[in-house]
């Protein structure tokens, strides 16, 4: 009545049975040609299925915002346009940035650099969410490496990117993730060399039952000589 103007809330609003329900409420006053107001004139709508809906999509994205954080894998969301929109914390820690040094970069933009197992580094427009970009595909399993310039050895990394559509099938988020397998990496190397150790020792060995068999045949064919 003071303004003159349409209002419009959500609210609760309680039954007579003690029942809450919600409700949106918008309504107008309707002015004489004296300036005053004659009646109120309005809508008012059981909302309370929707704010239900809502309640349960808020706690929903709650819960998967906390399963992220807690994530042991590596998660960057990026936007078509290569900017990274948010990297929960496991990202940071295996990328060794900050959240604000990430959000908003490009990945072409960091410091550190990925590489092959072969030591070459990887072309920025390999990387795991620009090949979704460009082609429209998953990368699944991709094994590269992240060197950062503080390190001196390389972090290894498996890599998946995918993309998420619109109703158009136009790309708004590619989403990758990572785990470090570093010490995976190591053991199966030291494996390698235990196995390839193995082998050397078998070789040696059946080499010397080789070298030793010359002396032994006479000795066995004069057994049932001397018997």
């Amino acid at each position: 009545l003071q303004s003159n103007e349409p209002y419009e809330l959500e609210c609760r609003m309680r039954r007579k049975n003690g029942e809450f329900v919600w409700i949106h409420t918008r309504a107008q006053a309707q002015w004489n040609e004296a300036g005053e107001p004659n009646c109120m004139t309005g809508v008012i709508t059981d909302v309370t299925e929707r704010k239900q809906m809502e309640d349960a999509l808020r706690e929903s994205e709650n819960r998967f915002r906390e399963l992220v954080v807690r994530l042991d894998a590596g998660l960057v969301i990026q936007g078509p346009d290569d900017r990274i929109l948010f990297a929960n914390p496991a990202a940071t820690k295996i990328l060794g940035l900050t959240q604000v040094r990430t959000t908003g970069s490009s990945a072409s933009d960091m410091d550190w650099k990925l590489i092959y197992e072969n030591g070459n580094p990887v072309p920025t427009d390999q990387y795991p969410a620009q090949q979704v970009l460009q082609s429209g595909l998953e990368v699944r399993g991709m094994a590269v490496g992240v060197l950062r310039p503080q390190d001196t050895e390389p972090t290894w990394l498996i890599m998946n990117a995918y993309a998420r559509r619109d109703e158009s099938g136009e790309i708004q988020r590619v989403a990758t993730t990572f785990i470090d397998i570093t010490e995976r990496r190591f053991a199966e190397q030291a494996l390698a060399r235990y196995n390839d150790r193995l082998d050397d020792l078998f070789a040696e060995r059946t080499n010397e039952l080789r070298r030793a068999r010359p002396d032994a045949d006479p000795a066995t064919a004069a057994k049932p000589q001397y018997l």
